[in-house]
């Protein structure tokens, strides 16, 4: 039996010799720990390396592990249509915005999708987490509107609540006149 450090790491190893086999065994003194974390969540889609770093402790040295591919899970997000009520032949502005708009690093793009019932609208490219479309109605009604976000890499995809939008006729003609009227009793 002998006592020494043979792996120079600082801590005291064993060797214990077997007269029997002509072999020594050396049993290294080496702390060795373990954790597990759960219920974590790894942000944005796609694959993510992860490693773990242990930034060591007198007399042990600190380590790195080896990365492990984790996946990612798109961060959920949620679509809302703005829109002010409007006149028969006048454009009306409807702004779709998604949110979050930046999560994690990671900011939200892509595409959103307008529709008046199951009419698509038109499909306009997110900037700033909004897209802004405009257009007029040649009826009065109430329309309903919902926007579709295609999602992407690091965002779930997406579909807005109905929002609807009040449509009216414009008033024309001469404006009201006001005045007195007298009425005259004939009897």
């Amino acid at each position: 039996i002998a006592v020494g450090d043979f792996n120079l790491d600082g801590s005291p190893d064993l060797a214990v010799g077997d007269i029997n086999l002509n072999v020594a065994h050396i049993l290294l003194n080496s702390a060795t720990s373990s954790a597990s974390i759960s219920g974590i969540t790894v942000p944005g889609g796609g694959t993510h390396e992860i490693e773990a770093i242990y930034s060591g402790v007198a007399p042990y040295l600190g380590s790195t592990s080896t990365a492990v591919a984790a996946t990612g899970t798109p961060i959920p997000t949620t679509v809302l249509v703005t829109a002010p009520s409007g006149v028969v032949g006048q454009n009306i502005s409807i702004t779709v915005s998604v949110s979050p708009g930046s999560a994690d690093n990671f900011t939200v793009s892509g595409t959103v999708s307008l529709y008046d019932g199951s009419t698509l609208m038109g499909t306009a490219t997110l900037t700033d987490a909004q897209a802004t479309f405009t257009t007029s109605f040649a009826a009065a009604g109430t329309y309903n509107f919902t926007a579709k976000y295609s999602g992407s890499t690091n965002f779930a995809a997406c579909t807005s609540a109905v929002t609807p939008v009040k449509i009216t006729l414009a008033v024309s003609g001469s404006p009201a006149r006001s005045g007195m009227v007298r009425m005259k009793d004939r009897f």
